[in-house]
């Protein structure tokens, strides 16, 4: 049996072996094998496995450590199944499933999946367990009508969600003890904000106030409930629709994706315009975007998948390429949308109620007149993009033609 393996680039290392230490006290060898997921990184990569994770797939540390949790995955585990996993990773959700998965030799088994996101208990972790269940699997019984299979299963599951209550709680308990400075203790209590329903309710709230793309719905939501700002910030959720690419038909999932985010995805501009103002930094922050072909797109060479990290403007040009040929005004749309991000930092000085310091002032003296202020930016936009380009016409001039000799013969 390997010893657990862990990242000590993400923190101090005697923290996880007091991790490593605490589990196996507190549940001995009955520790179902587990690994945790940083979802403040980019990929959520693996940052902890339990020495029963690594002999379960038969591998090296290095083999998980730094690689999202579907490095454990094969071409045949179920895609909808991992879908619901991954959706569940960032959200507040609780998530089982049981997938067809490769050991690192290739045999392939049946690994039931049982996953807690941290961020009920206010941590940045998501802890995922696995046991191997191909005997319960390949028993050939209908579901119901084999008790011992029954009991076995729902013994295997209580296994699983007993190991990743108590393996969060240490964390909690580790990540407490780790405060202590006046800093530290504000951390914990936005930590213990995050766990409150209300947080999870105004995220609901911001996301249907973004489907109905209404400027001023958002900004009487942002100015009214204390934590809709921080849900905007903070939270993070997974979402998928289906484009037409140019007669390709692709399957887009974003992970990770802010309230910005679901705002471009949802072509819900002057909503987005409220957020911008309540939260500038939203622009710089990043989403994970996968893009997967679908059956419709027969070509021999197409890619499966693919997987890129976007901010905000990347995400809206990213849009603005998709409906180029099938939908010319929204495409421009989504591009102004890029441009008015990317410039935004450096126009609004230019509106007055941008130099306010706090969020909600901001919003107050914007007004409600989301439509207007969308068509000013758009302006003052396009003014600096012009003034840019002027600027560089003079640093580097475009040569004057010289002129063809005439003929010296008069």
């Amino acid at each position: 049996t390997m010893p657990a393996a862990f990242d000590g680039s993400t923190g101090d290392e005697d923290s996880w072996e007091q991790l490593t230490e605490d589990v196996y006290e507190e549940l001995g060898m009955a520790a179902s094998a587990f690994l945790l997921l940083d979802m403040t990184r980019n990929g959520s990569p693996c940052v902890y496995a339990s020495s029963s994770m690594l002999d379960l797939f038969g591998c090296q540390p290095e083999d998980i450590l730094g690689q999202p949790w579907t490095a454990m995955c094969g071409e045949a585990t179920d895609v909808d199944d991992r879908r619901a996993l991954e959706s569940a990773m960032y959200s507040m959700e609780e998530c089982s499933r049981c997938l067809v998965c490769p050991t690192k030799s290739g045999q392939f088994f049946w690994n039931h999946v049982y996953l807690e996101p941290g961020s009920r208990q206010g941590v940045q972790y998501t802890c995922l367990s696995c046991h191997d269940v191909t005997h319960l699997v390949e028993s050939g019984g209908e579901p119901g009508s084999n008790a011992e299979v029954v009991e076995e299963a729902s013994r295997v599951q209580a296994l699983q969600v007993s190991t990743v209550k108590t393996v969060l709680a240490i964390l909690v308990a580790l990540l407490s003890n780790q405060e202590g400075s006046e800093g530290g203790e504000r951390r914990g209590q936005q930590r213990a904000n995050m766990q409150d329903q209300d947080v999870a309710e105004a995220m609901t709230s911001v996301k249907a106030a973004l489907t109905t793309n209404s400027f001023e719905d958002l900004r009487r939501l942002l100015l009214d409930t204390d934590q809709a700002i921080f849900a905007s910030v903070e939270m993070r959720a997974s979402f998928s629709l289906v484009i037409h690419d140019n007669g390709i038909e692709r399957q887009v999932c974003v992970n990770q994706g802010n309230a910005l985010h679901y705002a471009i995805c949802r072509s819900a501009f002057s909503a987005a315009l409220a957020l911008i103002i309540c939260c500038p930094e939203l622009i710089g922050m990043e989403c994970q975007w996968g893009e997967e072909l679908l059956e419709t797109d027969v070509r021999p060479d197409a890619p499966s998948r693919r997987l890129r990290t976007f901010n905000a403007v990347q995400l809206a040009n990213r849009y603005g390429e998709f409906f180029e040929e099938s939908n010319t005004d929204l495409s421009q749309l989504y591009f102004s949308t890029a441009s008015i991000m990317q410039y935004f930092e450096r126009v609004s000085p230019s509106l007055e109620f941008m130099r306010r310091d706090s969020p909600k002032q901001r919003l107050q003296e914007a007004g409600p007149q989301g439509e207007a202020l969308l068509v000013e930016l758009m302006q003052l936009t396009a003014h600096q993009i012009i003034r840019d380009q002027e600027a560089e016409e003079l640093i580097y001039p475009v040569p004057t033609p010289i002129p063809y000799p005439s003929s010296r013969h008069e």
